[in-house]
């Protein structure tokens, strides 16, 4: 098969508005500048950026067809995020169709339970975002807790970067990245913090012009927190998966949606993550660290400095 001849994809746009934007201006701390250089881009033949998800409830096929809170006919799984299966629905009060996610119901003031009422809670309050998937009610049955949410029929970004459906086209990517950082810094304006943000909780437009943050069960309204490891792996700043470089009491703060922001874009610009976790024993990230200013002069137009602010 023949190589997708290099492609120049010019980011100025998003990589400003990352830089100017109040809620996420920074400084870079010595320890870990991240440096993301998306020059030469050259795109696999076969995309490898992984599909990571979670989940402890997996509704059955037989589950299809039934009828909750005697209003949701259940249609189809769409998809596992984090803890629960999200499935189409047929709301049948308003004769449209919605998603519903579906979760495993827990003793009432256990933790899970507690974090069920929080993703609610904080989802609900920043759902007027044109780029947050509307947040519409939750209810519960005998063995389920269900969240009634906005149906985006096309998919994630996970999905469109597997179809390579962005890849070379910089203004686009440019208009649909600005998107997601007003939606994060509309969340961190309102008190909420996302802490898994990566292209499988971001649905898509079936234009591509359109993107919405989804997916609030890891978010808090804590703007710092001692415990390391949460979220995703691969969109982890260093810190939050407990590299002995960080000795500090405060683990994850704002900053770290900043950071997957930053591994987010680089994912839809390369069609590849740049390493596997943010950690010295892995090769491609040591390198970084060692010498982030090996990058030639002429390709420094396509860099992305994610930004941390002092805690």
């Amino acid at each position: 098969m023949q190589k997708p001849k290099i492609q120049r994809v010019s980011i100025a746009s998003p990589v400003r508005h990352l830089r100017q934007h109040e809620s996420i201006r920074a400084r870079v701390p010595i320890q870990f500048p991240i440096i993301l250089r998306v020059a030469d881009l050259r795109l696999p033949s076969s995309p490898v950026l992984p599909r990571i998800s979670m989940f402890a409830l997996t509704l059955p096929s037989s589950q299809l067809g039934r009828v909750l809170a005697g209003r949701y006919t259940l249609e189809k799984t769409l998809g596992k995020g984090s803890f629960g299966s999200v499935i189409r629905a047929l709301d049948r009060a308003t004769s449209s169709t919605v998603a519903v996610k579906v979760q495993k119901k827990y003793t009432k003031d256990s933790t899970m339970e507690i974090r069920q009422r929080r993703e609610q809670s904080l989802h609900s309050k920043v759902s007027e975002h044109p780029n947050v998937v509307t947040f519409l009610h939750a209810f519960e049955t005998p063995d389920a807790a269900c969240i009634v949410l906005q149906y985006v029929p096309d998919g994630d970004l996970c999905s469109a970067i597997e179809k390579r459906s962005y890849y070379g086209d910089g203004p686009l990517i440019s208009h649909c990245f600005d998107q997601l950082l007003d939606a994060v810094a509309f969340c961190h304006a309102r008190g909420v913090y996302h802490r898994d943000i990566k292209p499988e909780n971001i649905l898509v437009s079936g234009d591509r012009r359109t993107w919405y943050l989804t997916d609030f069960g890891l978010a808090t309204p804590n703007r710092t927190s001692s415990g390391a490891g949460i979220g995703t792996h691969s969109y982890m700043a260093p810190e939050v998966l407990g590299s002995p470089e960080f000795s500090r009491a405060v683990i994850w703060n704002t900053a770290a949606d900043v950071w997957a922001l930053g591994i987010t874009l680089l994912a839809v610009l390369n069609s590849a993550l740049p390493w596997p976790r943010a950690e010295r024993k892995e090769k491609k990230f040591a390198a970084y660290l060692a010498n982030p200013a090996a990058v030639p002069r002429q390709h420094h137009a396509y860099i992305l400095r994610a930004r941390y602010p002092p805690l």
